[in-house]
């Protein structure tokens, strides 16, 4: 019998009647009972198999790890190279940083201190900002 439980989005990747890739993703409060899920996290099927990159049972993944697997789904279709992002670095919002200043003194570029704003996210060139 299938999941009984209901899933929150459903994402085909399509490139011909034949080659496709499912993607379901459910809310992790539909597993209260397991400690690692938290709200705002996600447990996802790959073409009907629980997808778990760090080889848990129970594998819960943020939204910036979901639209990796969906990267990763689009270049396996169309037949790209798929580049891996970083892992996330831990600078929550109001973060100490450092910042090129865009001065250069002696050589030297000089750097600001400033604090984060928000929490990193992952942009289009395949880093964190």
């Amino acid at each position: 019998m299938g999941e009984q439980r209901k899933k929150s989005i459903s994402i085909l990747l399509k490139k011909t009647s034949k080659i496709s890739i499912q993607i379901l993703i459910y809310e992790s409060m539909q597993w209260p009972n397991k400690a690692n899920a938290k709200d705002g996290y996600f447990r996802v099927k790959v073409d009907g198999v629980w997808f778990s990159p760090r080889g848990l049972k129970y594998e819960f993944l943020s939204s910036h790890e979901i639209v990796q697997i969906f990267q990763d789904g689009l270049h396996a279709l169309t037949d790209q190279p798929i580049t891996v992002l970083p892992e996330r670095p831990n600078l929550p919002k109001g973060t100490l940083v450092r910042v090129p200043s865009g001065r250069i003194m002696g050589g030297e570029r000089l750097m600001d201190m400033a604090r984060t704003n928000s929490p990193v996210f992952p942009g289009a060139d395949n880093q964190w900002h």
